[in-house]
């Protein structure tokens, strides 16, 4: 039996979670699973659970979390699909999205399918585009994946006859292209695989790597592939759902009835009978959900009330109640600066971290009970902002400690940050402003023996020799400038301070060649200038070495080399660069062929394709997330979705 529990706040479902687990398994060495969508809600479960199990009175909150197991959706359906191998090696499987991204470019590079607007697109981004979007049909869409390679390309609706809906002239080439990966594969891909599973999983075949009591906790909606699995595997486990809803109210009104059948979207509103505007626009998939899953044979439904609430007193209290109980806005007779909601504009991200920090010095002012890690920051754009934050709230008359989590390894790895600021470098204009920025990177001062005062010496004479872009002369014909003007170039002013290191310049001052010495310079200055020449000299190698396209298991072998020859190990942290160096590898084992594992994808690959797929893959890879550190959290939004 699947046991569907939904409330309109999380503390309720936590409750019914704490009473679900407070029974013990039979065997004590077992772990209860609890999959959750993301990382904050892990957090929040973990939490909850730790001040209601075991706690010595109610309201104790002096209870412990134990022998929970907690696993993402992925993991989670390959284990209840006895899939240990996928589970534990997701990686292995070809059409997770980092292999299915390699196997469509191989595919796109064979030209056997006319793709629009291939010609003006990277070909890696393009493939990884495309491969997401396969990706989205299987989880969210599995009936049009079936429906493909059934050889009917068709959208996974039905016309009002029962005949399969085909697909517009403008989207068949999906279908088509999605064909031509399915055989280059070779495998069924996880739709065509799953009614086999789920079938095996009823009759007993199969057994799901899974306790006895499985529970999956805070989702705001099923996927149609999570709904099938956990369908069929409460005909073996004992199966809790945790759904949390923007309204009960709406949920009980609402008129649709759809017991697992899917439909077009646009035939079926599911908002029609909600009153209120935002919960109408934002609260579309748990409204969808309740269609699905009402009246669906084998669900228990166990409604988790919230306990009658005083009248909203704030702005924001009001909001939120017109939104729990599906009211049309109206006036509340509340004073709309009471600063329950605050709208800062500001101009630039320097200016609204800032005033972020000003606002939240007031409130702990205001507020003495109020600590810093009482308060989440959620940012949109964070790796835009990360570099900023822990500066700006350092500083000022009521500086903030604050604590940045959920960053990728694009910003939360000075390495990683290093190697694409060379490419960014190599590729570009080479300006005062990136050359500068490079040495600015810890890893790249230690790897040529520079202190932040070296730095700001090599800021002041390129300053005053007038460097402004371009590594040599012949580095600016892309840019449309003749090749012979080596003025402000990288490479005069490092002449420059080398000829100032071998001989004087008297005014008049002397020509060596074209270069006329700068001789400011002391003989403690020498090991510095020799250290830049040697900078350059690298700089130059790269950029020669990136021109042109060659296949990716030359470029990983290229930015292995990129990582020793532009950064030092940091001897208290030697985890940092074997951790950059094993995330190449894994990109690279990513990108292995099908047809021979021993080998990797062959389709020749430019600079731009690289920089991609860098800050694709790295991107995905998230950081820490340091929540109850004792500061102000600062987190990207998709890890504290509804927390």
């Amino acid at each position: 039996m699947l046991h569907l529990h939904h409330a309109d706040s999380l503390e309720p479902l936590l409750d019914a979670l704490a009473d679900v687990l407070a029974l013990a398994p039979a065997d004590p060495f077992t772990a209860d699973v609890v999959a959750v969508p993301a990382a904050g809600l892990r957090d929040a479960a973990m939490v909850g659970l730790g001040r209601r199990l075991g706690a010595s009175g109610p309201g104790a909150g002096d209870g412990i979390s134990a022998n929970v197991e907690f696993l993402f959706p992925g993991r989670f359906i390959a284990r209840a699909l006895g899939d240990t191998t996928r589970a534990d090696d997701p990686e292995g499987d070809p059409w997770r999205l980092p292999r299915l991204t390699w196997a469509v470019l191989e595919e796109l590079a064979e030209g056997t399918v006319v793709v629009p607007g291939r010609e003006h697109a990277q070909p890696w981004a393009l493939a990884r585009r495309i491969a997401d979007l396969f990706d989205r049909y299987a989880t969210q869409r599995p009936r049009v994946i079936e429906c493909w390679a059934n050889g009917e390309f068709s959208d996974g609706t039905f016309r009002d006859d029962g005949s399969p809906a085909l697909l517009g002239p403008a989207h068949l080439w999906q279908a088509q292209l999605w064909c031509a990966v399915r055989a280059r594969i070779g495998t069924p891909s996880p739709p065509e695989r799953l009614p086999g599973l789920l079938q095996a999983i009823r009759s007993g075949e199969v057994e799901p790597h899974l306790p006895q009591r499985v529970a999956v906790f805070g989702v705001g909606a099923l996927a149609p592939t999570m709904q099938q699995v956990l369908l069929a595997l409460s005909a073996q486990r004992e199966v809790h759902v945790f759904l949390r809803l923007p309204s009960m109210v709406a949920w009980k009104k609402s008129p649709h009835r759809l017991a697992g059948g899917l439909n077009v979207r646009s035939n079926v509103d599911v908002t029609i009978a909600a009153s209120n505007a935002l919960l109408a626009s934002w609260g579309r998939p748990a409204l969808e959900a309740r269609a699905l899953l009402h009246q669906m044979p084998g669900i228990t439904e166990v409604p988790c009330e919230r306990p009658s609430i005083t009248p909203p007193a704030t702005l924001l209290a009001a909001l939120q109640h017109g939104v729990r109980h599906d009211l049309s806005p109206a006036p509340v007779g509340l004073p709309a600066d009471d600063g329950s909601i605050q709208v800062h504009a500001c101009h630039g991200e320097v200016r609204q971290l800032e005033v972020l920090r000003d606002a939240l010095g007031h409130a702990f002012v205001a507020d003495p009970t109020l600590q810093p890690h009482e308060v989440l920051v959620l940012c949109p754009d964070l790796e835009r902002f990360a570099p900023l934050v822990e500066a700006v709230f350092a500083r000022g008359a009521l500086p903030v400690p604050v604590r940045v989590g959920d960053r990728s390894l694009t910003i939360d790895e000075p390495i990683i940050d290093a190697v694409q600021s060379v490419l960014s470098l190599v590729s570009g204009r080479a300006t005062l402003t990136e050359v500068l920025a490079l040495v600015q990177y810890a890893p790249v001062r230690r790897r040529f023996g520079w202190q932040i005062e070296d730095v700001e010496q090599i800021a002041d004479w390129a300053s005053r020799l007038g460097a402004r872009w371009g590594l040599v002369a012949d580095h600016r014909a892309a840019w449309g400038l003749p090749g012979n003007i080596a003025t402000g170039t990288w490479r005069t002013t490092v002449d420059q301070l080398l000829a100032g290191m071998a001989i004087a310049a008297p005014t008049p001052h002397v020509v060596l060649g074209d270069v006329s010495p700068f001789d400011d310079l002391s003989t403690n200055d020498f090991e510095l200038v020799g250290s830049l020449a040697d900078l350059l000299t690298r700089l130059l190698d790269v950029h020669d070495a990136v021109q042109g396209e060659r296949p990716v298991a030359e470029w990983i072998s290229m930015l292995h080399g990129l990582v020793d020859e532009f950064c030092a190990l940091d001897l208290a942290e030697p985890w940092r660069r074997q951790g950059v160096h094993r995330e190449l590898t894994d990109i690279l084992h990513g990108a292995r062929s099908l047809a021979d594992p021993d080998t990797t994808c062959g389709v020749p690959l430019s600079l731009a394709d690289v920089r991609s797929m860098l800050s694709d893959a790295l991107s995905e890879r998230p950081g820490r997330l340091p929540l109850r550190s004792g500061s102000v959290t600062v987190s990207s939004m998709v890890p504290q979705h509804g927390v």
